[in-house]
C-alpha cells in the first residue's frame, strides 16, 4: 500500500464531506459570475445567463416578465444542486470543529 493508497483510502473517505462543501460553495459563486463572462464571451452565442438577463433591459424599456422568468429559472439550477448535496453540506457543518 504506497502513498496513494492510503490517500484514497483514508484521507479521501474522510474528507468527502468537505469537498463536496467546497465544490458547492464554488459552484455557486461561479455561477452567480458576471463581470469575467462579459468581458471574455465575444459572441452573443456564447454568452452566460446573468449576461443576458442584464442585455434584456435596454435605455428605454425593461421586459419585466422575461427578466423575472429568467431569474427564476437561473435560481433553480443551484438550488437543485444543493438539494441533491445536502445531506453532505449539512454533514460536512455538524462535524465543523468536533474533535472525535
Amino acid at each position: 500500500m504506497g502513498w496513494f493508497g492510503i490517500f484514497v483510502r483514508i484521507y479521501l473517505p474522510l474528507s468527502k464531506n468537505a469537498l463536496i462543501s467546497a465544490g458547492i460553495i464554488l459552484f455557486i459563486g461561479q455561477w452567480q459570475a458576471y463581470l469575467w463572462p462579459l468581458l471574455i464571451a465575444p459572441a452573443q452565442e456564447l454568452r452566460v445567463v446573468a449576461v443576458s438577463i442584464a442585455d434584456m433591459s435596454s435605455l428605454y424599456t425593461v421586459r419585466y416578465e422575461q427578466v423575472f422568468a429568467a431569474a427564476f429559472i437561473i435560481a433553480l439550477i443551484p438550488l437543485v444542486v444543493l438539494w441533491v448535496a445536502l445531506r453532505f453540506f449539512g454533514a460536512s457543518i455538524a462535524t465543523t470543529g468536533s474533535r472525535e
